[in-house]
């Protein structure tokens, strides 16, 4: 499977990730970055089919199993 599109933002502290909600990409939280990276490493990643990762035709790629391993 190809790999998930993500971004570590600077920051420093313990690493948060963070996912976009349905229909979104990893911009939406631009406007959060700079606050966040004063507390924690921001890491954002764009699910399947969403901003600039891949977009797999089999339905397994987006069962949650799939994103774990």
């Amino acid at each position: 499977m190809t790999n998930l599109n993500y971004k570590i933002h600077p920051g420093s502290g313990p690493v948060m990730l963070l996912v976009h909600g349905f229909l979104s990409s990893s911009s939406q939280w631009s406007l959060n970055l700079s606050a966040l990276g004063q507390v924690c490493t921001p890491v954002t990643v764009e699910l399947y089919g969403h901003g600039h990762s891949p977009s797999p035709l089999q339905a397994g790629a987006y069962s949650p199993e799939n994103y774990l391993a």
